[in-house]
């Protein structure tokens, strides 16, 4: 088997195992648009694994240590010195690529046997990391090639199936009650087409990403969150806690939001900077090192706040607007409050584009009301 282990349709009984067809392409789930899946992605388990070897702190977090873990480091042990971890480790020195970035180019690329591009990489892919300088991520891709060949990492995610489909069988039992989707197609427009899978991280800790691939020819864009794999049982299989309706909210709410934070772009960038630079260090801590980064975080957040509280009830919108400013997004409750005021008034917003004015207006007032 190989790319997409097992997949598991949320809101109904169906259960799916996929399996690669010889030749090593990728088995993909064939869901129905707008059902959330829950599947593992090796794609995604190789270069997570490669970033670890690398000594990517993000990958190496001590919640993430698992017999999984333990296993992937005593089966890749002779390549520590592969050439494909050198160069990781130069993109993360010199371009920043790391945390979102890796998972980003993992669901770029077919399999995780002959990586070929999903999207012609000279194209600029709309949603591949800006951080990745696309002079060398063939040349990056090339030494992964070699990596899986000499590794046989095919061979590791092979010994680990049963983890991986018992791994994606609990996540699917936490988000299949999920209300969020149907009220972020309510909030910013059905997406028509799309296709949702969340994916288990076995070595992201507590380090979970919004990702997704958007094609130019507008075939149907899939909506891949990927959860932080950091409890797990003794016999290696993670464990996800029933309170995780923020944290699935969250990450769909990337794919609907970061594309209004990217339209709006330099609207936006004189109060987002203040808003980052307000506390740069608590941004930095969170892997947040950019106005851009900032702004997408602050709509999500303002996003899950209304969400929770509509879907889940005050208290729960309560709850979540106290912890985004323990985090240290101060001006979250108020966005979300904006934020309600659309809801409640589609007649003078027909859609979320016709508010985005006020979108800005209201990042520009947080950013003002900071002291200096």
């Amino acid at each position: 088997m190989n790319g997409w282990i097992v997949a598991l349709l949320l809101g109904g009984s169906v259960v799916q195992e996929t399996t690669a067809p010889s030749g090593g392409s990728a088995a993909r789930p064939a869901a129905a648009a707008g059902r959330i899946e829950a599947a593992v992605d090796r794609r995604v388990e190789l270069f997570t694994l490669l970033a670890r070897f690398a000594g990517f702190e993000e990958f190496n977090m001590a919640v993430a240590r698992s017999p999984y873990s333990v296993a992937a480091d005593s089966w890749f042990r002779e390549q520590k010195r592969h050439p494909a971890l050198a160069r990781l480790q130069a993109l993360r020195r010199d371009h920043g690529v790391s945390y979102d970035a890796i998972a980003s180019l993992a669901v770029h690329v077919e399999d995780s046997i002959d990586l070929a591009e999903r999207i012609d990489f000279a194209t600029a892919p709309e949603r591949l990391d800006k951080r990745w300088p696309l002079e060398q991520v063939r040349l990056f891709l090339d030494e992964v090639r070699d990596f899986v060949q000499v590794a046989d990492s095919e061979g590791f995610f092979d010994t680990q199936e049963e983890r991986f489909t018992q791994g994606a069988a609990r996540l699917r039992a936490v988000i299949e009650g999920c209300k969020a989707l149907p009220w972020f197609d309510a909030t910013f427009g059905a997406r028509s087409g799309a296709r949702y899978c969340a994916i288990p991280g076995f070595v992201c800790g507590g380090g979970n990403y919004g990702m997704g691939i958007r094609y130019a020819d507008g075939s149907d864009e899939e909506i891949l969150p990927i959860f932080g794999c950091s409890r797990f049982d003794a016999a290696g299989v993670p464990e996800f806690g029933a309170d995780m309706a923020w944290l699935v909210a969250h990450e769909l709410c990337h794919s609907y939001t970061n594309a209004f934070v990217d339209q709006l772009g330099l609207q936006l960038q004189p109060a987002a900077t203040r808003l980052f630079e307000h506390d740069a260090d608590a941004m930095r801590r969170q892997a947040y090192g950019s106005w851009q980064t900032v702004a997408y975080e602050t709509l999500v957040r303002a996003t899950v706040v209304a969400c929770l509280r509509a879907t889940e009830g005050e208290a729960a919108g309560a709850k979540q607007a106290k912890e985004e400013r323990d985090r240290g997004f101060l001006w979250v409750p108020a966005l979300a409050a904006d934020l309600e005021r659309f809801c409640a008034d589609r007649t003078r917003w027909p859609t979320f584009a016709d508010f985005l004015p006020e979108l800005v207006a209201a990042f520009e007032r947080e950013a003002a009301a900071l002291p200096r």
